[in-house]
């Protein structure tokens, strides 16, 4: 070989080995930038799942408080629904003197045995009724009292207004 051929085999080697460098750092560079990138994504998508869940914890406690509200208001609400249909099957039963339910007593006789017996009064007064869906005809007698009752009164046409 010649001189000048060893010394520009070096030469040449010196420049591919000096680009290939370059190219390494450029590349290290674009690794680094790209790496930094993708730390700072990561880092707002942490702070991201921070606030959501933070949000979540919140809402949850929100869900829990109106369902705890709502649990409350339905169980009032079932309450007055129980009451207002004992109230209906009551007026039923004693605007008609039958049951509004079939196998159910009509209690109409307890009812008036209990509003007798909370005034005080022993009270006797036959009730008749026409069970025209049925094609009987009932009788029933309770105790008289005094005739200081309400309903004592008012059958004898002595009160015409509401007790007193």
């Amino acid at each position: 070989m010649r001189k000048g051929g060893k010394y520009e085999a070096l030469e040449k080697s010196v420049k591919e080995a000096s680009h290939e460098v370059v190219r390494l750092k450029t590349l290290i560079d674009l690794k680094r930038g790209s790496i930094e990138e993708e730390m700072g994504r990561k880092e707002k998508a942490v702070q991201a799942l921070k606030e959501l869940e933070n949000g979540c914890a919140t809402k949850q406690k929100e869900f829990e408080k109106v369902q705890n509200s709502y649990q409350k208001l339905r169980g009032e609400f079932d309450a007055q629904q129980n009451e207002a249909t004992k109230k209906e099957e009551l007026l039923q039963t004693l605007s008609t003197g039958i049951a509004a339910k079939e196998g159910q007593d009509n209690g109409y006789m307890d009812q008036l045995q209990g509003t007798t017996s909370d005034f005080g009064v022993d009270c006797r007064c036959e009730i008749t009724c026409n069970a025209s869906s049925h094609g009987t005809r009932t009788s029933q007698t309770q105790n008289k009292g005094s005739g200081n009752s309400y309903l004592e009164r008012r059958a004898s046409g002595k009160e015409s207004s509401g007790p007193k």
